[in-house]
């Protein structure tokens, strides 16, 4: 058995060579020398080769020729039996030596499925396990146990808590019902309260009112009294302004009206002038007239001697006379 644990260990789950520190696989064994003493074995008969680290840090072991692996049936019928747990084998490896590298620090253990997968794995593996390994799991297993244990606490608590807020809830609901009522009642007061305080404050505004209305008709007296102020004043103010435009007017006119009498005197100076212009123009008339008439009674006289004359001496002499 752990022959077949140590070589299993030395095949990677692709079935290739793996390098296996010698102190991880002494681990497999509880018996001091016994690892150790199969290794050698195995390497005098040239299945294994150990190397020497350098500093003399340990050592490593692995399989002297990948075709050992395929062309070994042992190993081969081996590794097939395995094979479904190959792979967990060297994730448990690699996990448990980082955890126990880190001081064993819980937040590199499995959880979820990975958890539930370890469980299952730590019950039907039949094979050898290094201490680091075994204590990976169990720290694993542990903890699911006591995240089990807190998941089941929460839930008591939760349903404690639940029951406490249901209680709580229906006494809620019980206040709330004598809180509603109590509330309905002292809406209708409320009410009451709100129509008789509508009904003063009506009362208020009506009056209110009322006084304003009064105040504004006083104001509306006083204002116009104002006004009427404002405009005597303006009247007053425009009659000044009239009565002194009225008496330069007037001493305008008082100047008017001498400058007119002495026109009209002048006027009827002119006129008395024009008249006996006048009266002379008409004996002038009267003159001229009565020469015209004298004028042509002795043309007429004149022709009619003329005749005369023509008749008695002739026309021939009258002729040489002219």
């Amino acid at each position: 058995g752990l022959i077949r644990a140590i070589l299993l260990r030395l095949v990677t789950p692709e079935r290739t060579r793996a390098i296996v520190p010698m102190a991880e696989l002494r681990e497999l064994s509880r018996e001091v020398g016994e690892v150790q003493r199969l290794v050698d074995q195995m390497v005098d008969a040239r299945l294994l080769v150990v190397q020497v680290l350098e500093g003399g840090k340990g050592s490593t072991v692995e399989i002297v020729h990948e075709s050992l692996v395929q062309g070994w049936p042992t190993l081969r019928r081996w590794l097939d039996e395995n094979q479904d747990d190959a792979a967990l084998v060297d994730q448990l490896r690699q996990a448990s030596r980082q955890w126990h590298g880190k001081d064993q620090d819980s937040g590199l253990l499995w959880r979820g499925d990975m958890a539930d997968e370890a469980k299952k794995f730590r019950k039907r593996y039949k094979g050898s396990l290094t201490d680091v390994e075994r204590g990976f799991l169990d720290a694993v297993v542990e903890l699911e146990i006591s995240a089990a244990r807190k998941k089941r606490r929460g839930i008591i608590a939760g349903f404690i808590v639940l029951s406490g807020i249901v209680v709580a809830a229906m006494i809620m609901a019980v206040v709330f019902q004598r809180k509603n009522a109590e509330a309905t009642r002292l809406k209708g007061v409320a009410e009451s309260e709100r129509v008789v305080a509508e009904q003063r404050l009506s009362q208020i505004q009506k009056k209110e009112a009322e006084r304003l209305a009064e105040m504004q008709a006083k104001l509306k007296v006083l204002s116009e009294k104002q006004v009427v102020d404002v405009k005597l004043d303006a009247t007053t103010e425009d009659l000044k302004q009239t009565l002194a435009q009225l008496q330069v007017l007037y001493g305008e006119s008082q100047d008017n009206l001498k400058a007119a009498e002495v026109a009209k005197a002048r006027a009827e100076k002119e006129e008395n002038a024009a008249k006996t212009a006048r009266n002379d123009a008409l004996v002038a008339k009267e003159d001229a007239v009565k020469a015209k008439t004298e004028t042509e009674q002795l043309l007429k006289r004149e022709r009619e001697r003329v005749e005369q004359m023509k008749k008695q001496l002739g026309t021939a002499t009258i002729d040489v006379l002219k």
